[in-house]
């Protein structure tokens, strides 16, 4: 299943209990970090308001604190042993989207150097079908990560 595009997307919400954003919704054009674990025999007492299948979405930044929280001790974030090993396999096919304005403001970049360059060559490499709708292996619903799950937690 490919991932949506932005246009198909709707607003969701970080999925950490604790985000401190002022809006905890996220719109199609807002960065995000897409992520999905094992689905966790219960939900109780986690930090993350996990979704059908072990999905996720959250802010880069609300991310970026679960994980450092795998790695050391967190007065603010308590993780289960299950919780920080669905982060840890999680983070593995993590999605991260930039913003549109990031992106616009990247492009506008590489067409300023495209100008002043005399010569154009572009190398692309894994992910760039993902966006065009071409099904992933590794990805978040990619056929190697679905085959592992059913390996490793008979999901």
């Amino acid at each position: 299943m490919a991932t949506p595009s932005r246009q198909a997307m709707d607003n969701v919400e970080c999925c950490f209990k604790n985000c401190q954003k002022t809006s905890k919704v996220l719109k199609p054009g807002d960065a995000r970090v897409n992520i999905r674990a094992f689905e966790p025999k219960t939900k109780q007492a986690m930090v993350v308001n996990w979704k059908e299948g072990g999905a996720a979405t959250f802010h880069p930044s609300c991310w970026a604190e679960l994980y450092k929280a795998t790695k050391t001790s967190s007065p603010s974030i308590s993780l289960s042993d299950v919780e920080r090993s669905m982060i840890l396999d999680a983070n593995k096919t993590a999605e991260y989207h930039d913003s549109d304005a990031a992106i616009s403001q990247a492009a506008e970049n590489i067409v300023r150097i495209l100008r002043q360059s005399r010569y154009c060559i572009a190398f692309t490499g894994a992910g760039i079908s993902t966006a065009a709708g071409i099904g992933d292996f590794r990805g978040i619903d990619g056929k190697w990560t679905e085959r592992d799950k059913v390996k490793n937690y008979g999901a």
